[in-house]
């Protein structure tokens, strides 16, 4: 099957099972996917040509088309940002773009994620929109890792016209979307936890190790004065 309309075909496979888990009737009435909005920041890169070129060229091979240049409205000098200046790459995707765009995402880019468990039931809002966050686009198909320069991550916010965050989640798991169990949660959670607290003793232990240095470092000079006050008691004492 052709992988750019594996995931629409799918949709239309499950209009029984959303029919039924949320007890509707008319097709037309029941949640769909509207678009997908892709942004790529350039905060760390917007003063290179190169790399911003680069970045978009990569971009728009997963995307299939060009994205657009997001440019400052205004100079903002404490974030060192001109007027003018490229800040971001963004596109909107909708019909055939965004069923080939999605279907990489969730059936290929968010599987590829380091120790990906499913996304955080925060990624869904009471809108309807799905909210994704990739750190790195060299997840998708259609780059090749050894080849990029510049690493990237990139934002996604899928919207569908679903009414509430339950009908949403229907949709989106019927479609595929892994979302992060309670098991999968608590794991999460114990990961975190630890290294924390592995942070944590790591700090202590470099606080403990500048202390120590200094330490050293404050013993000569209070050798150096215990001398020079000896000294001195016997002169005045001769």
């Amino acid at each position: 099957m052709n992988k750019d309309i594996f995931l629409k075909k799918h949709y239309w496979d499950i209009i029984p099972q959303l029919k039924e888990k949320l007890g509707v009737e008319n097709i037309f009435a029941l949640p769909r996917l509207k678009k997908a909005i892709v942004n790529i920041g350039l905060s760390n890169n917007r003063f290179e040509k190169e790399k911003i070129a680069e970045i978009k060229k990569n971009l728009s091979l997963i995307l299939g088309q060009i994205p657009q240049e997001v440019k400052a409205k205004k100079s903002i000098a404490s974030f060192k940002v001109r007027k003018g200046q490229i800040i971001a790459l963004k596109a909107t995707l909708r019909g055939e773009r965004m069923w080939s765009f999605l279907s990489k995402l969730f059936h290929i880019a968010l599987p590829r994620q380091r120790d990906f468990r499913g996304l955080h039931k925060k990624s869904l809002d009471e809108r309807g929109i799905l909210h994704i966050g990739l750190e790195d686009y060299t997840v998708f198909p259609d780059i090749y890792p050894e080849e990029v320069k510049t690493p990237s991550g990139l934002s996604v916010d899928v919207i569908s016209t679903a009414k509430n965050k339950k009908e949403a989640r229907i949709l989106f798991e019927a479609l595929g979307v892994i979302f992060e169990t309670e098991e999968a949660r608590k794991i999460r959670e114990e990961a975190q936890k630890k290294a924390k607290e592995e942070a944590r003793l790591r700090e202590e232990k470099i606080k403990l190790y500048k202390k120590q240095l200094a330490e050293q470092a404050e013993e000569p000079k209070t050798q150096e004065k215990e001398g020079a006050s000896e000294t001195q008691e016997e002169t005045k004492t001769e």
